[in-house]
């Protein structure tokens, strides 16, 4: 299990900017409902592979 930290919280709500967490859910690859939890605050800790998608879309975006 991993642990979103507030910083990582905030990435993927800057590089969101305007989109659906639809379309954010899309193009990760994590549950919307999982991803609104953890954009809300609601859920810090999640699944290695949770945590794995979320961070290499990050590194992608800042490409």
């Amino acid at each position: 299990m991993q642990t979103i930290s507030d910083s990582m919280r905030s990435l993927l709500l800057t590089n969101k900017g305007m989109a659906s967490v639809k379309t954010l859910a899309d193009a990760t690859g994590v549950n919307r409902f999982t991803l609104t939890d953890i954009l809300t605050g609601k859920r810090n800790i999640v699944r290695n592979s949770t945590y794995d998608k979320l961070d290499y879309w990050l590194k992608q975006s800042k490409k």
